[in-house]
């Protein structure tokens, strides 16, 4: 299709396009998102394109750092400059990344043609270190080559070269012609765990580009000044000054933020050892196995929580068992080399809401670096409550443990107006060393936060403590509205994981809680296990103050439903998410915002509750 269609769609996108997170419902994935709109501009030719026929395309994904509708749009329309379907083309948020992607998604060597500039010598020696990569650098054009090895993967800087070649990068994107050696899939997971597709402002200037539509860059960077004062304040809310040289490390989302800081960790330790929890975050823990399958000397070690009200005594166990492996010599059981331990914690932990007790977990750590003699660093995940001050707290139990701090700032702090990441390190000289190589594994991924969205962190940052603790209390109001309509239905009490009063008042203020549904007498286990997404049904079905989404932190009014194990769990494996179910029946996470119509939804929730219980069959 030509580039002529693109200001007719231009003209016509949704306003809900332009977010950051989407509805979870009718998710068509890139292929079949790109094939709608290949057939809606077929059927089109001619007549006008109007909003309502790009809203019917459906989403190809609910999150934009996995995929937005514009960045699938611009990459339909420049695969068709190609001859290419959507699935062979994947924008990233990152020069590098096409190529990089390219080398961890293959399973044979690459050799890399055109631009020797792409690549430095020190980003080759980071990717050999941390991932064993085979790649060769020639700068000659293919033809001109003698016949590469079988199996070994082509691919070149050079759009002319496209002929000769298995895929090729030309600037941010990513061209497939032989999926046999380059597997879409693979990429696209690399893409979704490391970096972004391209931002949603700069598809847009891109798109204008291509269509000749005449308007200003939305990707205006911000001043020096200003990003001073924005890494104040995300040190401020860290809870560590800002120093002269430890700068936060910002990025273009979350997970490339971790992936960054994975990397950082193998570089500065030779090694690691992962601690984590079997139900964190599902995007962490796909990334985290990710790493354990293609980094050289990482390995990941988890420790479990559901059911369990005492995260430190959970952490504590883990690295107790860990120490006596070490001391029966069960070396294959940890890292090779001299590796670090990293203990990586959400606080509070998602979807569950608990807070580890601080004292109990630094002598825990204290008596396993005393028991192994290796070094252990504290990453504390704090997204679901950013403005708690975590590494004061820490250093207030322990002066001398190096902690880091990791917060996606896609949420609260942005309010949902960008996805970024950041890493904060605490006053240790050993944590800012680890903060320089998490810049330094950031210049080689080009995942360094891009000016667009540095400028709406910038116009964002402020009041973030503000804007959590309204959200807490509208939380705390419509939880207790909440579990007295179950109380009315079923006769029975029903907790909610989520912060205490006490646990709120020192810093841990979360817009979010989590809940089982008591199942209603005589339910089948069919009806129990389906009980949540039911319920999230019946909320959602009031666009005007529910969204089924994954996502939280949004300034919008909007209220955020969803059932995690299907969501935000879904790379967690099955046996873990069960463990989370009550009587059969799944979590449910409803995430709120700082203001809302709070009478209107608290009869929304009375409805939905009464409801779902008078339903003799669900």
């Amino acid at each position: 299709m030509s580039v002529e269609a693109i200001p007719q769609v231009l003209g016509a996108l949704p306003r809900d396009w332009l977010g950051t997170t989407f509805k979870n419902h009718c998710l068509l994935g890139r292929e079949r998102f790109g094939e709608n709109l290949q057939r809606l501009l077929s059927e089109k030719a001619g007549s006008p394109l109007t909003t309502a026929d790009l809203e019917a395309l459906g989403n190809a994904e609910d999150y934009l750092r996995v995929s937005s509708n514009v960045s699938t749009v611009l990459e339909y329309f420049l695969g068709s400059l190609h001859g290419l379907p959507v699935r062979q083309v994947l924008s990233f948020a990152s020069l590098k990344m096409p190529v990089i992607a390219t080398l961890l998604a293959a399973e044979h060597p690459v050799c890399l043609h055109g631009s020797p500039s792409l690549l430095s010598d020190d980003d080759i020696a980071l990717l050999k270190h941390v991932f064993s990569a085979e790649i060769r650098c020639d700068e000659r054009h293919p033809r001109d080559c003698p016949r590469e090895p079988a199996g070994c993967v082509v691919l070149s800087t050079d759009a002319s070269h496209a002929p000769h070649v298995d895929a090729w990068a030309e600037d941010w994107v990513l061209y497939i012609r032989d999926t046999a050696k380059v597997d879409p899939a693979a990429v696209l997971t690399l893409r979704k765990r490391m970096a972004t597709p391209l931002t949603t402002p700069v598809c847009l200037d891109v798109l204008r580009k291509l269509g000749s539509v005449p308007a200003p860059s939305e990707s205006e960077a911000p001043s020096k000044a200003e990003l001073q004062e924005l890494h104040a304040s995300l040190c401020d809310l860290s809870g560590s000054p800002l120093q002269a040289g430890k700068e936060p490390a910002i990025f273009t989302a979350g997970l490339p933020t971790i992936a960054a800081l994975y990397a950082a960790f193998i570089r500065c330790a030779g090694g690691v050892d992962l601690v984590m929890c079997s139900t964190a975050y599902g995007g962490s823990s796909q990334l985290t196995d990710i790493f354990e399958a293609k980094a050289a000397g990482f390995r990941k070690h988890t420790f479990h929580i559901q059911g369990r009200p005492d995260v430190s005594a959970c952490i504590e166990e883990t690295l107790a068992a860990m120490a006596a492996a070490w001391a029966r010599g069960e070396t294959a059981a940890f890292a090779s080399g001299p590796a670090a331990t990293v203990v990586f914690f959400e606080i509070p932990t998602n979807p569950d809401m608990k807070i580890p007790c601080l004292a109990q977990l630094t002598k825990s750590v204290r008596a396993y670096q005393k028991a192994t003699g290796k070094q252990v660093y504290l990453v504390g995940d704090v997204t679901f409550a950013p403005g708690s001050a975590l590494l004061e707290k820490i250093r207030a139990h322990d002066d001398e443990i190096p902690a880091l701090t990791f917060t996606s700032l896609s949420k609260s702090v942005s309010r949902g107006m960008t996805c970024a990441g950041c890493i904060v390190s605490n006053h240790t000289a050993l944590a800012g060393e680890v903060l320089a190589a998490v810049r330094g594994v950031a210049r080689t991924f080009d995942t360094c936060g891009k000016p667009d969205q540095l400028r709406r962190l910038v116009d964002n940052h402020k009041n973030v403590v503000g804007r959590c603790k309204a959200a807490y209390d509208t939380a705390v109001f419509l939880g207790g509205v909440l579990q007295a309509a179950v109380k009315r239905s079923t006769a029975r009490d029903m907790p909610l994981e989520f912060v205490t009063p006490e646990e709120a008042s020192a810093g841990y203020y979360t817009s979010t809680f989590s809940f089982n549904l008591p199942p209603p007498a005589g339910a089948t286990a069919e009806q129990s296990a389906g009980l949540a997404q039911a319920f999230v049904t019946l909320l959602t079905a009031h666009a005007e103050c529910f969204k089924p989404c994954v996502s939280f932190g949004q300034d919008n009014g909007l209220i955020y439903a969803t059932v995690p194990a299907t969501s935000t769990q879904g790379a967690i494996v099955k046996e873990d998410k069960a463990k989370q179910q009550v009587d059969g029946v799944p979590l449910t996470r409803l995430s709120f915002p700082p203001t809302c119509d709070r009478e209107t939804v608290r009869g929304i929730v009375e409805d939905a509750v009464a409801r779902i219980y008078e339903q003799k069959k669900l």
